[in-house]
């Protein structure tokens, strides 16, 4: 373990490095004498934030804003820990702001992968089989909603 940080009389905070933390000494003379505070943040050996759950959150937050801002609608997101393809959830509200009830389930894919295929119809989603079971016996309406992170175009 390194040595105690210098006590500074300033009100910015003074860094140092130690073993696997960062260190955070602040000191807020400025605001009332003597108070302060030490700040430990361990910089490794925890779970990791990759890029593929970065990449689904911005998918998540493109498609909500859309059914929000564009629609009108109401867009209710589900926990990560229950989800087995279905990113959310989709209510209906007419244009007076009535609830209406009808719901819609929808499976996000955010990423440039995704618009390499096209028909006549639009761009061609190929997932897994078993994706395919779970998603056709859910109880209501299903959209694969395919997300370009560029244009932002789903």
């Amino acid at each position: 373990m390194g040595s105690t940080l210098p006590q500074t009389p300033e009100a910015e905070p003074v860094l140092r490095h130690r073993d696997q933390r960062v260190v955070f000494q602040v000191f807020l003379g400025a605001v009332q004498p003597g108070l302060g505070f030490t700040l430990c943040i361990m910089t490794s050996g925890y779970p990791q934030f990759h890029r593929s759950a970065q990449m689904g959150e911005r998918g998540v937050n493109v498609v909500s804003r859309i059914v929000n801002e564009t629609l009108g609608w109401l867009f209710k997101r589900n926990h990560q820990e229950h989800d087995f393809g279905v990113d959310g959830q989709i209510e209906v509200i007419t244009p007076s702001g009535s609830v209406t009830g009808q719901m819609l389930a929808v499976q996000i894919k955010y990423g440039k992968s995704f618009f390499q295929e096209k028909n006549r119809w639009g761009y061609v989603y190929r997932g897994e089989l078993k994706h395919f079971n779970y998603l056709s016996n859910y109880p209501v309406p299903f959209l694969i909603v395919i997300c370009h992170p560029e244009s932002e175009e789903c």
